[in-house]
């Protein structure tokens, strides 16, 4: 009589991905489809946040592959000394080969400013995380597509951000600027009214 195949060997995957934005929860939900429709995978899963300390048990933890959020400059070490295959969903540290998935953030840009113009507005401004790299990347195709279709952008949150803070830091500073812009134009303003372009958090 022959004997039952062995069940095969389920992949053991680490999720270091927050569930407190929406981007990530997003992530999470896709990483669910997946493992739905192709089989199954052994699932780590902490609640965190993306500026959190490594947690203790990865430093040592025996698996097949991870997937991050996380950006502090430990994380980084912690994956080179494990080895095993990782994809980051965030900007790849500098020396460290790894693949990444990215947001094409000009490209959200332009959609919403695309958004903006077709609807007849013709005043703008954008008001980000001035140091976090998403923030200041969408800034930038922003005011450049504003600029390019000879109308004038209105850039807030000049506000010089710390030095080698992290993306919590970057946002909670903006946040300060933000709410008194917000406040400032919250009101219709007739023909001078500014659509505002807000980008809460990385993704």
């Amino acid at each position: 009589m022959k004997k039952a195949a062995a069940a095969p060997r389920q992949p053991r995957v680490a999720l270091l991905i927050e569930s407190s934005r929406a981007y990530g929860r997003g992530t999470l939900s896709g990483v669910a489809k997946y493992i739905r429709q192709h089989g199954h995978w052994s699932i780590f899963l902490q609640e965190h946040s993306m500026c959190d300390e490594v947690p203790a048990w990865l430093k040592t933890w025996e698996g097949d592959g991870i997937i991050t959020r996380m950006e502090t400059p430990e994380m980084a070490s912690v994956l080179k000394r494990l080895g095993v295959p990782a994809v980051y969903l965030r900007e790849v540290p500098p020396k460290l080969k790894m693949c990444s998935v990215l947001t094409d953030n000009a490209a959200v840009s332009r959609l919403a400013f695309e958004h903006l113009k077709e609807r007849g507005f013709r005043h703008f401004a954008f008001c980000g995380f001035n140091g976090a790299d998403y923030s200041d990347e969408r800034r930038e195709s922003f005011a450049e597509s504003v600029t390019k279709a000879g109308l004038r952008c209105h850039v807030f949150g000049a506000t010089a951000p710390p030095d080698k803070a992290s993306t919590a830091q970057y946002e909670e500073e903006g946040l300060k600027d933000g709410e008194s812009v917000v406040q400032r134009y919250a009101r219709p303003a007739g023909p001078q009214r500014l659509p505002l372009y807000r980008r809460g958090g990385a993704g």
